[in-house]
């Protein structure tokens, strides 16, 4: 059960039986801007993400991104990273390739969310945007070299532009700043931290803000940004940071 037009996982529920129904429409609604809401089958898989750009008449999967993901109910984003570790890569990219072109989008940006199980490939989220959660802005140049934001505000002008890379692949960790509840007495030094452990972090944490318990991006206080050339380093860096982060925060 979810919110046609939602985003960041609000308002999305796995119902059990026909007890529980009731009341997931009801949050459903609640963050459904049109009010209507989209009762579907559940599939079972791991979750990807994939970010495309149409341009040129050719629909180019720029990335696509393995998840860090919270258990059900909430099914709540907590990092990215890449390369996925898809074995069917060229598999699932022809298949989101051809959901592009069935739904008939002829230029910009795709940001999709898609299981794998085994062999079986299921797209449950399309949108017709970049991705959220710095992977537009962050994710996808440090991964691929590419000034995707650049590159699509040129093609949006009309201007031609060159989609070489400005530099090689880096594996790329993310983890949003799922923290600990509390209302934040003193903040970390976030420089030191950044130092330390070779990331970069992005946040809006103030003293006084009251941290709530994670169930939705919203509830995220920003993100760390870790790169390396392999994947396992990058995502110690993401992970040992964010562990430092959320001991270090005085709360009361």
């Amino acid at each position: 059960m979810k919110p046609c037009d939602g985003s960041g996982s609000k308002g999305v529920e796995k119902v059990e039986n026909k007890d529980g129904l009731l009341e997931a429409f009801q949050e459903a609604y609640r963050f459904s801007k049109s009010k209507k809401v989209l009762v579907e089958d559940f599939f079972v898989g791991k979750e990807y993400g994939a970010d495309i750009f149409v341009h040129d008449g050719m629909v180019e999967v720029m990335a696509l991104l393995g998840k860090h993901i919270t258990p059900e109910p909430d099914y709540a984003e907590l990092g990215h990273y890449y390369p996925s570790g898809l074995k069917n890569e060229k598999e699932i990219k022809e298949k989101l390739r051809q959901a592009v072109k069935n739904l008939g989008i002829t230029h910009g940006a795709v940001n999709m969310d898609y299981l794998v199980n085994g062999e079986e490939i299921f797209i449950v989220d399309l949108g017709a945007r970049m991705g959220g959660n710095i992977i537009y802005s962050h994710i996808i140049p440090e991964a691929t070299g590419r000034d995707y934001a650049k590159e699509m505000i040129m093609q949006a002008v009309g201007e031609s532009t060159n989609h070489q890379p400005l530099h090689k692949n880096m594996a790329v960790a993310t983890r949003l700043l799922a923290l600990r509840p509390g209302v934040i007495e003193k903040l970390p030094d976030f420089s030191h931290i950044e130092a330390k452990y070779g990331v970069e972090i992005f946040h809006h944490l103030k003293v006084g803000d009251t941290i709530h318990k994670y169930h939705t991006n919203l509830d995220g206080g920003g993100y760390i940004l870790a790169t390396d050339e392999v994947l396992e380093y990058a995502e110690k860096k993401a992970e040992n940071a964010l562990r430092e982060i959320d001991n270090s925060i005085l709360r009361r």
